[in-house]
């Protein structure tokens, strides 16, 4: 192997996080008052959120999945969910947790976000809600999905995992639906901690919600529904603060680390990539290429291992699709045809990206590719 390419490990992604000397007195604080829950850190969280976002309501809770699952009960929904199949399955996991049903439905060939007409023709007696998600930051078709919810009177909620600070019609994804779930894990662009938010403009559901990760238990009026703790901590809470920072300037970092990958990957025979509207800024949270098996020369898999073995790290998004995953095999449709999620998981393959990520470190990245093609061409 040629030394030149065998680098010291690229992971897939790092976290922004403070120095410790920066929130060194907040933790003090927190430690010296002994509240480490519902306390001053969460509350001045949810205020920049909203914001930073310009949205009139924003809910921390400890995880996007609690935040799924919390919102699914908020919104008093029925019957079968519409969602796609192309996305990590914790959106799945709060539908079944609620007790209803999930409807998978194929996404845009182009843009692999959920695929409007596919959600239109899918629409039943017993749909009750639409669950939109913007993939690897890219914003969903919103407008579309808002139109098909109204003339259908459905609800509308998005998984917005990976889409903190990423814009639709230059406004922040937060701002759509009934109500829009963010991840704040280490995995993602917004945050080094765990937890979520869930962002929304109805303050009937943001009450809902306060009530809802605290048990469904109010001060005064005990009980009000079954419910759980999905607080966050206020340690998580200082972290994301304070990542909200720099959270702008790590977004153009990301999208010049699109850039370079683009620029130099789109002259590889057999690599394609996610497409972002004119009208959309993705968070990019993940950069992701597809690879045509018999264009490139080798498969998706093959690809991994090779570039594993230059001590890159890669992941295979969403594989396999949420519908061919055996926790849901009792919950799919026996007719499920999904040829573009199915297609697309096979040949799905995410590279390193952060918000510190060097164009040097994607020209080592993008130089690996060329070369094992290269070698196998040969």
């Amino acid at each position: 192997m040629s030394a030149e390419i065998y680098y010291k490990s690229i992971p897939i992604t790092k976290s922004l996080v403070p120095d410790f000397e920066t929130i060194a007195p907040e933790i003090s604080d927190i430690l010296e008052s002994g509240r480490t829950t519902n306390a001053r850190n969460v509350e001045e969280l949810e205020k920049a959120v909203a914001d930073y976002l310009g949205v009139e309501h924003a809910v921390a809770v400890s995880s996007s999945t609690a935040g799924m699952m919390l919102t699914i009960k908020s919104l008093g929904l029925s019957g079968e969910i519409i969602l796609p199949g192309f996305n990590f399955h914790s959106a799945a996991d709060a539908v079944l947790w609620n007790g209803l049903k999930l409807k998978f439905v194929d996404i845009d060939p182009e843009t692999w976000t959920i695929d409007p007409e596919k959600v239109e023709d899918n629409i039943t007696e017993n749909t009750s809600a639409i669950c939109g998600a913007h993939i690897f930051g890219n914003p969903c078709d919103i407008e579309k999905l808002q139109q098909i919810a109204d003339d259908n009177n459905l609800k509308l909620y998005f998984d917005a995992a990976h889409a903190f600070g990423s814009k639709y019609h230059n406004k922040y994804i937060g701002n759509f639906g009934n109500a829009e779930i963010f991840s704040l894990n280490s995995s993602t662009s917004s945050s080094p901690g765990e937890g979520g938010i869930v962002t929304t403009n109805d303050e009937e559901l943001k009450d809902y919600l306060l009530t809802g990760r605290n048990y469904g238990d109010e001060v005064e009026l005990g009980s009000q529904f079954p419910a759980f703790n999905a607080r966050m901590s206020e340690f998580n809470a200082i972290l994301v603060r304070y990542s909200l920072q720099n959270i702008e300037e790590g977004i153009r970092s990301r999208n010049g680390v699109v850039t370079k990958y683009r620029n130099v990957l789109k002259n590889v025979p057999g690599i394609s990539f996610q497409e972002t509207t004119t009208h959309s800024r993705s968070a990019y949270n993940e950069f992701a290429i597809s690879i045509n098996t018999d264009e490139f020369g080798m498969t998706r898999d093959e690809l991994a291992e090779k570039l594993s073995e230059f001590n890159i790290e890669t992941r295979k998004h969403y594989y396999p699709p949420v519908h061919r995953l055996k926790a849901y095999s009792e919950h799919v449709q026996s007719s499920i045809d999904l040829p573009v999620t199915d297609e697309l998981s096979e040949n799905v393959l995410s590279l390193p990206i952060w918000s510190q990520m060097s164009s040097n470190i994607a020209g080592k990245v993008c130089s690996s590719i060329q070369k094992i093609r290269m070698d196998t061409v040969k």
